[in-house]
């Protein structure tokens, strides 16, 4: 028997589970192509804003995660840094930033962004070399090599010599600091300086041969390790003696190593940094964790000289030659295998179809290159491929599925057929190979009931498995159905799922029967499903093409969820449960876990270290112990489900520009609370989520209190542009978000004022306002005073008018009046004479009744010229008086209705008079054509308005009459409208006639 079997690799020290840490690290090299300042790194520190602060040969680097900003000295330049060459950072409990220099101490003023170099110390008995090598927290003590230890006084700004070494000559290579506690290396000495002597006390010197080179703290506090050039050795600072790093297991590898730099990370792991062989990390145990090298590279690993850990676990790595690495730990969240996974040891093929674990092998079957078996504990692989010329090898190197019954059999579904694998031989038995291919692109599968009975579908239909004569058999149980999944509830009921669209329900592990199609909604007639599951709550979920659908027991859809709900993609290829009744969903798009209980989804993208965005159907598996793994197209990803943990540091937000009009804002008006005129009302704001895990993944969101109300998410967007905004206060805020989705609390970055124009001030306002006010007293006044001047005059004019209308209306009556009268008298004494002829005695009778006609007529006149008649209940009185002298005579009954009071109403001539003739000819046209019996005259004011009513109830104006009266209708309607009234009459044959006078009360005011 010939099998194709390729013996891959074999890996030890637990390579699989090795290989896979390392894929949680993530390594960023940054250089002078980046803008670091110069390529040998000699110091990091990170302040308490998150900033990264690295010192090199050739200028301070101040770095945001974004860019560098570079501070060199410039001889033209006060305030530029003493020197380029920085040896030492630190930062005081009070913040204050402070660099060492080949020059001097400098301290940083971050709102100036200057430099302020530090008196040099100055004594006769020291080196004058200001080439500032360590800077001790706290009491800032300042470690010179060649001239001793000072302590700065930072509110006298001077220098305290408080120790120095036997020798002047005698350098400090390197300090410790540890509770309180000054340690230093001077050459061949190991020391530790007494503050309260002023004195260092050596407890290792050059006569015992030593050359100490390294002083580093180790994991215990009471010890310190020690770097000579032949070996490490450990420092016992209670004891003073020195041991072998035997109690140290990372340490043990490298005693006789030249150990350029030491750190010990949060985990405990230790980071230890080799000349010439790169940097290695181990557990405390002495697991070796990963070594990083890169020989090839054209920035390597092999000269690193000191290494620092952050506050977020990130390792930095500064290079003597290449500028530095950051390596990210954990940022990746998901282990990765694939064919690039090792220089000599992969897998067959990246496109990963189906899993299945047995005992310690993990079998991968991919889409075209067979089967690979992965011993998890040696990390031994095994390729497994069709072999045309063999029939004891697999079916097919596609391999669609990889299934199991209740016996253990291994059953391996290609696309050629079903085979057998026997685990402890690791052979193959064909069981079932189809007579022609498919053309629907089946995926065949092997499926047992609860009865334990045993299905395999292929294209034609479903197969039967059964072990006869010492051998496995297929024999077709139906055609009526082929699908390409078969779910089984706990009740019996099987769910299944077409290629071609459908869910259907079969009861009762009725397999042969034809299924009941689910009753949904249109739309989910035709969704597709790839996967079931049912939760604790025996709700039932199914992975579809369309989204995660949701129904009960009862199969009763509840909920489709889709890409607006938080799915990355809608087309979900599997889901896996983790002991948190969390779901775990393979999609187009990446990874996502669904939160049952609160209806949330999280989802994971190739940033957090997925294979790529693209899984397959099929490719999802989850072990006993509850290790899940997804296959896609670029291999697969494994992990533990509990230990998926997002980045729990929020970002730090500074910000880092300020733009007025795009052009960039100056220093001194950075500051917060600055004011600006009206016309300087368009800003921009750059702003950096300080937080060095993935800040390319960092998303922001802004509010400008004073304009908006609504916080904006801009993405990862780190500017912000606001412009033409009005007058007033404001304040940006801003958060941001790590690659998890950890957000930080709002925070005020700047503060600022928009003066309004001089016109818009409130002084402004109140000097126009008090103008306004004075001005329109001013002209209130004078127009009063015109308007009293001019009443005063108008009040004199109309009292000249009375008194000429008085004196005519007297004259008239006095002159006139008695010639009329006298005239009569002569006409009636005449007559009575005896003996007049007839046509005498006519003419007198004629005379007299003139005269007398003339003295009505010129009572009339009087009555209209004399102002003491202006008066409403003058005028009224007078056509009271006029009315019932007028009828007296006749048979027609009056009936005046005359308020008995009037508001205060004045008339003046002209509007009396035309009243009055208005009046008399409506009672001469009564009297002669009527027939009347009755006459009413009414007058009433309502509403601002007044109305004089004559009416009776004649026979009303016939069409013969209404031509006789014609003209005095018309003369009355003008005389009506020429004094602002409105006249109107009513009248019908047999109906009576109704006379209406309407006036506007204003009109009698304005006369």
């Amino acid at each position: 028997m010939r099998r194709r079997i390729c013996l891959v690799g074999f890996l030890v020290l637990n390579f699989f589970r090795l290989h896979l840490y390392a894929q949680d690290c993530t390594v960023t090299h940054y250089s002078v192509n980046d803008g670091l300042s110069q390529s040998s790194v000699y110091h990091f520190l990170e302040d308490r804003n998150g900033l990264m602060w690295i010192g090199t040969g050739d200028g301070l680097n101040l770095f945001n995660g974004y860019e560098f900003k570079v501070f060199k000295h410039q001889m033209e330049q006060e305030g530029s840094i003493s020197n380029n060459t920085i040896r030492s950072i630190n930062q005081d409990n009070k913040g204050q930033i402070w660099i060492g220099t080949e020059n001097g101490l400098n301290k940083f003023d971050s709102i100036s962004e200057n430099f302020y170099r530090e008196p040099n110390p100055s004594f006769p008995h020291v080196n004058p070399t200001n080439n500032v090598l360590s800077i001790i927290e706290n009491k800032l003590i300042d470690f010179i090599p060649g001239t001793g230890i000072f302590q700065f006084d930072t509110k006298n700004n001077t220098f305290k010599l408080i120790g120095k070494t036997d020798s002047c000559q005698d350098a400090f290579t390197n300090t410790f600091f540890n509770a309180n506690e000054y340690y230093l290396i001077s050459n061949s000495k190991l020391g530790k300086f007494n503050s309260d002597k002023g004195r260092v006390d050596w407890y290792i010197n050059g006569k015992n041969g030593y050359k100490i080179l390294y002083l580093n703290k180790l994991g215990k506090g009471d010890e310190l390790l020690i770097r000579t050039p032949k070996c490490l050795e450990i420092f016992n600072v209670n004891t003073k003696q020195i041991n072998s790093p035997i109690n140290y297991p990372p340490l043990i590898p490298f005693i006789y190593n030249e150990v350029t730099s030491i750190c010990i990370d949060k985990d405990n792991n230790y980071w230890i940094a080799v000349e010439g062989d790169g940097l290695f990390a181990y557990t405390a145990d002495g697991k070796l964790l990963k070594h990083y090298y890169d020989q090839n590279a054209l920035y390597s690993f092999k000269h690193i000289g000191i290494l620092y850990c952050d506050s977020k676990n990130n390792i930095w790595a500064g290079t003597q030659d290449a500028g530095f690495f950051k390596i990210t730990l954990a940022s990746e969240k998901f282990k990765l295998f694939n064919i690039n996974s090792g220089e000599a040891y992969h897998i067959s093929s990246n496109f990963i179809k189906c899993f299945y674990k047995h005992d310690n092998d993990l079998l991968v079957g991919t889409f075209d290159k067979g089967l690979n078996i992965i011993n998890t504990q040696t990390g031994k692989i095994q390729w497994f491929e069709h072999n045309s010329k063999d029939d004891k090898s697999i079916c097919s190197n596609t391999i669609n599925a990889i299934d199991t019954d209740r016996e253990g059999h291994i059953w391996i579904c290609t696309e050629d057929g079903i085979c057998l694998y026997n685990a402890v031989k690791k052979t193959f038995q064909k069981v079932l190979t189809p007579k022609r291919m498919s053309i629907d692109n089946f995926t065949p599968f092997v499926f047992q009931t609860n009865t334990g009975l045993l299905y395999t579908r292929l294209y034609d239909g479903l197969y039967l498995l059964k072990f006869k004569n010492k051998k496995w058999q297929a024999e077709l149980y139906t055609h009526n159905l082929s699908p390409s999944i078969i779910w089984e509830n706990d009740n019996g009921n099987l769910l299944m799922g077409y290629r071609s669209g459908g869910i259907y329900l079969s009861f009762n592990n009725k397999i042969d029967t034809i299924p009941k199609r689910m009753k949904w909604p249109e739309k989910l007639q035709n969704i597709k499903a790839t996967c079931f599951y049912k939760d604790r709550s025996k709700n039932i979920w199914v992975a579809t093409n369309m989204g995660l659908l949701e129904m009960d027991n009862s199969y009763h859809f509840i909920k489709l969820y889709s890409i607006t709900d938080g799915l990355p993609d809608a087309y979900i290829y599997g889901i896996l449960a983790d002991k948190t009744n969390h779901i775990w969903l393979s999609t187009n798009r990446g990874i996502s876990r669904f939160d049952i209980e609160n209806k949330l989804f999280r989802n994971y993208s190739i940033e957090d270290g997925l294979q790529s965005n693209e899984y397959n159907s099929g490719a999802y598996y989850k072990t006993i112990d509850g290790e899940m793994y997804f296959g896609g197209v670029n291999g697969f990803n494994y992990f533990y489900p509990e230990k998926i943990k997002d980045n729990p540091y929020p970002p730090i937000v500074k910000l880092t520009n300020i733009k007025l009009y795009d052009k960039d804002l100056p220093l001194k008006l950075q500051k917060p609370n600055n004011k600006f005129s009206y016309t300087d009302n368009t800003f921009s704001f750059e702003v950096a989520g300080i937080e060095f895990t993935r800040p390319a993944d960092i998303t922001y969101s802004y509010k400008l209190l004073g304009d908006e109300d609504k916080w904006f998410d801009a993405g990862k967007k780190r500017y912000i542009r606001y412009s033409n905004l009005a007058p007033g206060n404001y304040t940006l805020l801003v958060k941001a978000a790590n690659s998890d989705g950890i957000w930080s609390e709002p925070k005020s970055l700047y503060q600022f004022t928009i003066h309004p124009p001089y016109w818009s001030s409130w002084w402004f306002r109140g000097i126009i306002g008090g103008l306004f006010i004075s001005i329109t007293i001013g002209a209130t006044r004078y127009a009063s005073q015109q308007k009293l001047k001019k009443l005063l005059a108008q009040s004199e004019r109309e009292r000249e008018i009375e008194k000429i209308r008085t004196r005519i209306s007297i004259d008239i009556h006095d002159d006139i009046g008695a010639g009329l009268s006298k005239l009569a008298m002569i006409s009636e004494n005449t007559k009575s004479e005896k003996d007049l002829p007839i046509e005498i005695s006519d003419r007198l009778d004629k005379l007299t009744s003139s005269s007398r006609e003339l003295m009505n007529s010129l009572s009339e006149i009087v009555w209209a010229m004399n102002p003491k008649y202006d008066q409403a209940e003058s005028l009224l009185s007078y056509l009271r008086s006029y009315t019932y002298s007028y009828f007296e005579d006749s048979e027609i009954t009056c009936i005046v209705n005359f308020p008995e009071e009037t508001s205060r109403i004045t008339f003046n001539p002209e509007i009396r008079r035309n009243i009055f003739l208005i009046v008399k000819e409506a009672f001469n046209n009564t009297l002669k054509y009527s027939k009347a019996t009755n006459i009413e005259i009414s007058f009433k004011t309502e509403n601002k308005k007044a109305q004089f009513i004559i009416s009776d109830n004649g026979i009303g104006i016939q069409q013969r009459a209404m031509r006789e009266l014609g003209n005095g209708l018309i003369n009355m309607r003008k005389r009506c409208e020429a004094i602002g009234g409105i006249f109107d009459i009513i009248s019908a044959p047999g109906c009576g006639t109704k006379i209406s006078l309407s006036f506007d009360l204003a009109i009698f005011s304005n006369s």
